[in-house]
């Protein structure tokens, strides 16, 4: 019966700390999957998914402006499976 109570608790206390730390684990652990290169001109900008805040977009847009591409993309194939559309890149 000891056993079971100290399991209970080292479980609790394990969840615990999961909870409390989640957040920064999983930014540490997604920076490692980040790659940042350097900003240069091409031919085109594809908009990958949307974010749910449009910051995405924005951000090709500004781009777009800056000279860093002729022409703006957008690829969202879940919206694209989930409503009917063709799966090809919509260029504005």
């Amino acid at each position: 019966m000891k056993k079971c109570i100290k399991a209970v608790l080292v479980m609790g206390v394990l969840v615990l700390l999961v909870y409390a730390f989640h957040t920064p684990v999983l930014n540490f652990v997604g920076k490692a999957l980040v790659r940042s290169d350097e900003i240069r001109p091409v031919d085109g900008i594809v908009v990958l998914m949307g974010d749910g805040t449009g910051e995405r977009m924005s951000e090709a847009i500004n781009l777009l402006k800056k000279g860093y591409g002729s022409v703006l993309g957008r690829a969202n194939i879940l919206e694209d499976k989930l409503f009917g559309a063709s799966s090809q890149t919509n260029a504005c």
